[in-house]
């Protein structure tokens, strides 16, 4: 029998200057970034401490103006409300596509005076609930395709001036049997009504994949450390984004127009034979025939993720070098290193405000 996976949520507070601290790595570049130790204030979800609620994947987590926060779970379809201390408030939501249910959540965002917007990509919709009791309120359909008809709605990023900002990406498509890219995801504007307001704000290269088609459907494959885009909300209604071909780390407002950048470099990290043999042991000759055509990058990403907290610096979590701890460095507006952490390889950090971060692992 396959053994359960679960998540942990912990939170975490900086309590500690430490230039020496052990099972940290060490960035291959001099800076005067301070290195600071990152130590757990409480843990939600804890199977061996006897922790009766456990998450199946959680993949949003948003803080209100009271510091409650709120977890989606894309496991059981719901969202728990938590205490700025950690106590389960309540749970709301279910599996289906009615008022008040959930499908496959991409964004989950706090909204004036609380009020809680939850975006879902399967049936291409916005839910809002109230802040008080978390009861649905109403539900906005949202236009199902970008103005060229060629990308549907993926994710909820932002609510700024009374609109709300989603990402439209590409369909997956027949005629995307080659690995070429995907081309690029946009960035719009959405009314209250789900309509498509103006020009794209932004366009960010996707990701590639490796498309099989077949009599019964199409096959995607991520390719072996391909790329990626990634945007992220800010304070002041700024968006965040970046490729992570390189630490590049664009600013634009929430009309578009661009503020500024952060560009940090990094040592390249070879992808090896090895690594490739890994990463390819259980597939078929054809498969890894397909991939190498395709064309796997000789190194891998600079990064795998990156959050901006609520003084707008970003951390930078860089694509590891050892099996066990992941080096993350925060950088501030003007491209310097503020403070250097190492953390698990497993975990991800989502909320950073004030002196707390709220964390998740990946499932273990």
């Amino acid at each position: 029998m396959p053994q359960n996976k679960f998540y942990q949520l912990g939170f975490i507070l900086t309590v500690s200057n430490c230039s020496t601290c052990e099972n940290a790595p060490s960035n291959d570049f001099p800076n005067s970034a301070e290195r600071i130790e990152l130590n757990e204030s409480f843990r939600i979800g804890d199977e061996s401490r006897g922790d009766t609620l456990l998450f199946g994947q959680v993949n949003g987590i948003a803080l209100n103006s009271t510091n409650q926060f709120l977890v989606w779970d894309d496991v059981s379809k719901v969202i728990h409300v938590f205490s700025k201390n950690g106590d389960l408030i309540r749970t709301f939501g279910r599996e289906g596509e009615g008022p008040g249910e959930f499908s496959s959540v991409r964004g989950l965002h706090i909204g004036p005076r609380d009020s809680i917007f939850v975006g879902d990509s399967r049936d291409n919709s916005l839910s809002v609930f109230e802040p008080q009791r978390h009861q649905f309120v109403y539900k906005i359909s949202v236009s199902d395709t970008d103005d060229e008809g060629t990308r549907s709605p993926t994710s909820l990023i932002a609510l700024e001036n009374n609109l709300f900002i989603i990402r439209y990406s590409p369909f997956y498509s027949r005629s995307m049997e080659t690995g070429e890219p995907l081309m690029y995801a946009s960035i719009h504007h959405i009314d209250r009504q789900g309509r498509i307001v103006g020009e794209p704000l932004l366009r960010l290269p996707e990701t590639r994949y490796l498309m099989t088609a077949s009599a019964t459907g199409i096959s995607v494959m991520i390719l072996p450390y391909s790329r990626d885009s990634f945007i992220r909300s800010g304070p002041g209604g700024l968006l965040y984004s970046g490729w992570n071909d390189s630490i590049n780390v664009a600013i634009h407002t929430s009309e578009g127009d661009f503020v500024g950048r952060i560009r940090y470099p990094h040592q390249p990290i070879p992808v090896t034979e090895a690594m490739l043999n890994e990463r390819m042991q259980y597939m078929s000759t054809s498969q890894k025939s397909r991939l190498l055509e395709a064309g796997i990058p000789e190194t891998k990403p600079a990064y795998s993720t990156f959050s901006v907290d609520d003084q707008g610096r970003i951390w930078v979590k860089h694509t590891q070098t050892n099996e066990t701890t992941a080096l993350w460095t925060v950088l501030n507006s003007d491209s310097e290193p503020v403070y250097e952490v190492g953390l698990p390889l497993r975990v991800n950090l989502r909320v950073i405000k004030g002196n707390r971060r709220s964390q998740d692992p990946l499932p273990a």
